[in-house]
């Protein structure tokens, strides 16, 4: 799913970024893509050590280790004011939906549940940077057993208000059109109301996500 999302992302990209976060960036494909292809300076965040030096190990050998720098451990809210650098760009793709199961369990049940949680760091992002490219899942760890976030019905109009309320502009929003081929189509803010209901959810039993136009499914 990186490839498509991220040729959506270029076609975004204000001209004049020159730097970016990328939370949870996993092996760091969109760090890395930004670095060589634009040369953007970028940092990586990912949780799990491992994946961190493999991104480490990948900007070595593409020659980027100038461009993207490779940090692994937890962020924590309470600690991202000090721990995320300022930047033009962050990226923030399939994060948010873990928050509650597989990091800040406490505080999100302190902080009074998962939207009040997810309004706080959207909040701090928006100090750190200008510009934000945004996605989450609805389930909770994104385990089908667990919680839904909210109804994947609602999805455009749900995430639309919460990036308001935390003080963001949407100029663009990419919606998956075509399953198999991951064709996104896209949406400027006036554009939102016509935009397809389309929903996905992932199967238990299979792991195939699988796309739906109200109860019909269009794709896996």
């Amino acid at each position: 799913v990186d490839s498509p999302r991220y040729t959506w992302l270029r076609e975004q990209l204000p001209d004049g970024l020159s730097s970016a976060i990328d939370i949870g960036a996993n092996l760091g494909f969109f760090s890395l893509s930004l670095a060589a292809e634009y040369g953007i300076e970028a940092t990586a965040y990912e949780q799990l050590g491992i994946y961190s030096e493999a991104c480490e190990a990948l900007a070595d050998l593409a020659g980027l280790d100038d461009k993207v720098i490779c940090r692994s451990g937890e962020l924590i809210v309470d600690k991202l004011p000090e721990q995320l650098s300022v930047a033009d760009l962050s990226i923030h793709l399939s994060v948010l939906h873990h928050a509650g199961e597989v990091f800040d369990v406490d505080t999100v049940k302190k902080m009074g549940g998962w939207r009040a949680y997810a309004l706080e760091t959207l909040h701090i992002l928006g100090d750190k940077t200008s510009h934000l490219f945004f996605q989450t899942g609805n389930l909770l760890g994104g385990r089908p057993d667990l919680p839904v976030l909210f109804d994947g019905r609602e999805t455009v109009p749900f995430i639309r208000q919460l990036l308001e309320d935390a003080g963001w502009t949407i100029e663009a929003t990419g919606i998956v059109v075509e399953p198999e081929t991951l064709k996104f189509a896209t949406f400027g803010p006036q554009e939102l109301d016509q935009a397809p209901s389309i929903w996905c959810r992932r199967d238990a039993d299979s792991g195939l996500v699988a796309y739906f136009i109200g109860e019909e499914c269009i794709g896996r």
